[in-house]
Parts: C-alpha cells; structure tokens; sequence
C-alpha cells in the first residue's frame, strides 16, 4: 500500500522540484515496453563509463552514476507509467509532468514490439504478478487484445507526438536505425547527449559486447544464480546478475528478456489476417512521422 501511495506521488514531486528550482538536468528516455530500451542502456552505460573512467560493473545503473558527471545530463529511462498494463483509453495523454525534461522517444515496429510483448507476458516470470493478469489466449489473439494490444501502442506514440513541445526538447530515435546501423546510430546519439568526441576504441568496445548473441549467453550463464537485486541497483555485479535478466526457463528462448532483436520478425509468428490488420491500422492511425 505504501509503495503504491509513493508512486502515485512521483510526478507531483517531480513538478513541486522543478516549482522550487530543484530540478536536475535530467533527459529521460522513454519508450513502449520491449522496444530495445535494455539493449540501449546496456551500450550507453558501457560507453559512458569508459569515457568518464567510471569504476562501475551495473552499467545498466544508468541513472545513479550519471547524476554525479558534471557537464553530463543525468540518465534515466522510463516506460511513462506502464502503458502495457492499461488500455489505451487510460493512458496519460497528458505529458505536464515532462514539462522541465529533455526526452528522448526510443520508437520501435508496433508489429514487433507484440510479439516481443506476448512472450514477456506469457513465458517471463517477472511479469507475471498477482496485479498484473497473465494473458492466456494466442499470439494472434494478443494483436486485438484491449491491454497491451495494437491500440495501446499506437495511443503511446500518437500522444508523445502530440506532446512534443512540452518537454524541454524532444528527439526521436527509431530501434531500426540503431539495429542496422548501430555505430553511426549510437555514436550521433552519443553526441547529442553532449560527448563532444567519440572514441573508436571504446566504440568498438562496446559494439562488441552489445551483440544480441553474446547478451543472450550472459543472460543464460546468469540463469546459475539465484538473483533479487533490481536491474538499476548500483550494488548489483554487474547487469547479468539482476532479477530483470533471469529466463523463466533456460531451456527455452522465448523467455529471456533478451530474445532476437529482430527487425521484422513479426511476419515469423503472426497469421496473415493479423498481418494485414496490422498495416491497416497501422498506415490510417499512427501518426505518419514514425515511419511504420
């Protein structure tokens, strides 16, 4: 009950700070859920704490280490109240309380981020609490479903779009550029967060351990311990060793939090019908800007 009473007031203190001029030069990167939020944290924090010469092993601690850089704005990403837990008549559709933010909208292929968000709710023990229904029909049922469906995300990004002059500044990055041209992706979004020179070496670094092969390979060695620390905890090992990269089941990898990455890999698990229903809805209701 607690818990849930401090929740509720995070965005008024958020704005009664900004009212007394406590605000942090914070940029937020917000994102529907299962739109490769953790796979960009992950490289992001792996650069920034070479460039800095952090001593941190959770780079995906993001937020705590960055808030003591100077010249540097602190880091935080957010999924804007869970959108994947609330049709989309009851989102927020109002963003005042982004109002003193930097935003960053980390877009993904609604088509892809359904898939990607069954498995999450079906296979993945985290998100299956006692406030939280588990979703039992089919994959292809889950495209019209009421929470967490096709509505739910176009309703996400249509209001961001909307409320793009609320925030401080507002910039969009798509999961496909950064999928398919990751270096040049990663290295503009690092300038834009003010790295005024980026390093080939650490680049180089960091490209290699934000393969998707080799996260899924740490993220299966972590399944040999048993871990409670949550994934933004700074006293966590490193991120392999938090709850967030548990698989429900090792042997199967439709449960890991990291799964494919793939572009398109929608038209591998949905039917035709769903498909077709998809783009449809797709080209007539989400605004045109995200490109889908």
């Amino acid at each position: 009950m607690a818990s849930n009473f401090r929740k509720a007031l995070k965005p008024y203190k958020r704005r009664l700070r900004s009212l007394l001029g406590m605000q942090p030069d914070e940029l937020v990167v917000i994102s529907f859920p299962k739109s490769g939020r953790t796979w960009l944290q992950f490289m992001l924090g792996e650069y920034i704490t070479r460039h800095f010469a952090l001593d941190v092993q959770n780079v995906i601690a993001i937020k705590e280490y960055t808030r003591r850089l100077p010249d540097f704005p602190r880091l935080k990403f957010a999924h804007d109240e869970r959108p994947q837990w609330k049709p989309a008549a009851e989102q927020a559709l109002n963003k005042a309380v982004y109002r003193d933010q930097q935003i960053i909208l980390l877009a993904r292929d609604p088509r892809d981020i359904l898939v990607s968000l069954f498995f999450e709710k079906t296979k993945r023990v985290p998100a299956r609490r006692s406030d939280r229904p588990e979703f039992k029909g089919t994959i292809n049922e889950f495209v019209y479903h009421e929470v967490g469906g096709i509505d739910s995300i176009i309703t996400f990004y249509n209001s961001w779009y909307e409320n793009r002059d609320v925030p401080r500044s507002f910039h969009i990055v798509h999961y496909e550029k950064l999928r398919n041209q990751t270096r040049e992706t990663l290295s503009d979004l690092l300038t834009y967060l003010g790295v005024e020179q980026v390093n080939r070496q650490y680049l180089d670094e960091v490209l290699e351990l934000g393969d998707i092969n080799k996260m899924r390979k740490s993220e299966a060695d972590s399944a040999q311990g048993s871990h409670t620390l949550r994934r933004s905890d700074p006293k966590a090992g490193n991120a392999f060793q938090t709850r967030a990269f548990q698989p429900a089941n090792p042997d199967d990898p439709e449960s890991f939090k990291v799964r494919k990455g793939k572009v398109g890999g929608y038209t591998d698990y949905l039917g035709e019908q769903e498909i077709a229903y998809l783009d449809k809805k797709i080209s007539e209701e989400l605004n045109p800007v995200f490109g889908y």
